[in-house]
């Protein structure tokens, strides 16, 4: 699997991108299956998941500054800061009340293997017939060949504010599927999507009734400006706040890659949904991966996505 820079970004602590994660905990690893297409597929314990969460509410909890490791380097020039309002990185917040793109997306928080965490990423609801379904990046639901544990969806979080820091829920991921592809030394930036089912709330209710969808455009080898959202957690940022940055998408040297020069986002942000127009609203055609100095997307396509979506669809 490629390096990343975009790896997950710990809770409470930033710490160094070999580290990735903190707090020692019990993790409750999902089962791992074969799938009848070119895919792994897990099943996690939902119950477990759910009291993990109600037990570790030190996560939403601020405990102290901290600290933000100086002033890292990268960032996008200002000439191509296209973002109304961009920081340094190309970045400015979000807002979900107003936003519909910000409103299906939200943190994809979870533990390792070994224990390590909490830790997130960025992931997104789409459009299914099942209204349970989210789409983020591989990277965000393995650490080497295991999957995380204690995966759940958290909507439009807002950590560190107090009683309102999860304001529609943390939702249990309850099956994962990536493609086998993924696990292959040499898999390159397309391979890098996870598509995932949330449990329903114990009334019945699902993920989509809460949030809303967004539908997929599989593409091959268009340009789009896009705009992205997510919640960066590496130096300078916290993962308090979701941010987004809007860029012109190309294809770079592997055309199953999308990628923008506009946008620089740290960690956390992996698994951030690219939106681009799409009729009179918006479509997602990638998830982010990885970048330096600039943002990488995998792209939607029908090779590396839509046999993931089959899968989930298949979920009732």
């Amino acid at each position: 699997m490629p390096d990343f820079r975009l790896c997950a970004a710990a809770a409470l602590t930033v710490l160094p991108l070999a580290a990735c994660a903190h707090h020692s905990t019990t993790a409750t690893t999902p089962s791992t299956t074969e799938a009848p297409f070119p895919l792994h597929t897990a099943t996690a314990d939902t119950a477990a998941t759910r009291s993990y969460w109600a037990d570790n509410t030190d996560y939403w909890t601020p405990t102290g500054a901290r600290d933000d490791d100086g002033d890292p380097a990268g960032g996008v020039p200002e000439d191509l800061r296209i973002t109304p309002g961009a920081d340094r990185f190309g970045l400015a917040p979000a807002d979900p009340s107003t936003d519909p793109r910000a409103a299906v997306t939200g943190m994809l928080v979870f533990t390792k293997p070994d224990g390590s965490g909490p830790a997130h990423c960025t992931a997104s609801v789409l459009d299914t017939e099942n209204q349970r379904t989210i789409v983020s990046a591989a990277h965000c639901v393995t650490s080497g060949h295991d999957f995380n544990a204690n995966m759940a969806f958290v909507p439009q979080a807002r950590p560190y504010h107090g009683p309102g820091d999860h304001p529609y829920g943390i939702w249990p991921v309850e099956q994962i599927w990536i493609s086998k592809d993924w696990f292959d030394p040499d898999a390159d930036y397309s391979t890098d999507v996870a598509v995932m089912t949330v449990a329903p709330k114990e009334t019945g209710e699902r993920l989509q009734q809460v949030t809303g969808g967004v539908a997929v455009r599989p593409n091959t080898t268009e340009s789009f400006r896009v705009s992205t959202y997510g919640y960066p957690g590496d130096a300078p940022y916290t993962g308090d706040v979701m941010l987004r940055c809007d860029g012109d998408a190309v294809s770079g040297s592997n055309p199953k890659i999308l990628t923008t020069p506009n946008c620089d986002p740290p960690g956390g942000a992996s698994g951030s949904p690219a939106f681009a127009a799409e009729g009179d609203g918006y479509a997602i055609v990638g998830v982010l991966s990885g970048g330096s100095n600039s943002a990488n997307f995998a792209r939607l396509s029908v090779t590396n996505f839509t046999p993931l979506l089959d899968a989930a669809s298949k979920v009732g």
